[in-house]
């Protein structure tokens, strides 16, 4: 496999350019060396070059180009990084037979590595089975207490338990930790926490809060820029939501029609809600519209089919009672 993986056009992109270029020339040197050392140092040079690169792609959420790096990887060797790298790049592509299999072996070679548990439990995460997660989470968080990947994704797990008050706990913790520059990410998770146990007007606060914050760089709960865009879109999905719980119908709408207009193709909750508006404001005309477009974009969306199927088969039933669901983001971090 020669090193010609896809990049990105991002300010870091040269960095990652520069080292496939440097890769490059070390294969090809490997091809005219002749001395056993000069191939040992040159195999030795490429294989940490490997390592860079496909950890690179993966942070930068381009997991099918980094799976390529780990692939090559894994035929010589597979040691802990490249357990990690590639069970990561398997469960973010959803290739979930692949990577149940493959965490299973590599846990028995790495029973103590906490980011294979963490990985671990993000393949159950992923399959909204929260009790499995959770499980595998907490040993993560047994091994380094004090990373905070191991922190969130605990609190993440809770949140899909529906155990909010635990949640909200850890959330609250990460966020002072924060000091001066609070993570977006922690005021929506506690903004979720709020709507979810009933206090609309405090969930509010901490969405605004996160909108403030919506050109922070990524952090270390959202670690590429797509993950910027989907957890900006989420914040006005929930602040929609908690303007819905508080009575503010105008409110919600307009916060939804400039959520979807910054971030038209990052959270199908923004159509679907908007569509339920539409609805309950007799415009069914208008939220079918809405639905077909969000299903454009996510063709696949269960509660966006589920809805246009409500609106097609109820055109002449304007008094319908649909209340926008709280749309949470429960991220796997990596």
């Amino acid at each position: 496999m020669n090193a010609d993986a896809p990049v990105t056009s991002d300010e870091d992109a040269d960095w990652l350019k520069d080292s496939i270029m440097e890769l490059q020339n070390a294969q090809g040197k490997l091809g005219r060396a002749r001395s056993e050392n000069s191939q040992k140092r040159l195999t030795s040079k490429i294989r940490g070059l490997e390592k860079e690169v496909g950890r690179t792609l993966l942070e930068r959420g381009q997991y099918e180009a980094g799976l390529c790096y780990y692939r090559r990887l894994s035929e010589k060797e597979t040691d802990e990084d490249t357990c990690i790298g590639l069970s990561l790049a398997l469960c973010e592509l959803s290739r979930y037979t692949e990577a149940k299999e493959f965490l299973d072996r590599s846990l028995k070679s790495y029973p103590g590595s906490a980011p294979l548990l963490l990985n671990m439990g993000n393949y159950y995460h992923q399959q909204d089975n929260f009790e499995k997660s959770l499980e595998y989470y907490e040993m993560a968080r047994l091994v380094d207490p004090e990373e905070e990947a191991y922190q969130i994704s605990c609190a993440n797990a809770l949140f899909g338990l529906a155990c909010y008050d635990d949640a909200c706990d850890i959330y609250a913790s990460l966020l002072v930790e924060c000091g001066s520059f609070p993570s977006p990410i922690y005021q929506i998770q506690l903004g979720y926490c709020n709507l979810n146990t009933g206090f609309p007007k405090f969930a509010a606060e901490f969405f605004k809060a996160a909108l403030e914050n919506e050109n922070a760089d990524p952090d270390s709960a959202c670690i590429n820029a797509n993950a910027v865009l989907v957890r900006n879109a989420d914040a006005y999905n929930g602040l929609s939501c908690a303007y819905n719980d508080m009575g503010l119908k105008d409110e919600a709408v307009t916060t939804l029609l400039e959520g979807l207009s910054k971030y038209p193709d990052q959270h199908s909750g923004l159509y679907h809600n908007l569509g339920v508006f539409y609805a309950n404001m007799d415009w069914l005309s208008g939220a079918i519209g809405v639905v077909r477009r969000g299903l454009a974009v996510f063709p696949e969306d269960e509660d966006l089919i589920s809805l246009l199927n409500a609106l097609d088969e109820g055109d002449d039933d304007p008094d319908r009672d649909v209340k926008p669901p709280v749309k949470p983001n429960l991220l796997v971090l990596v």
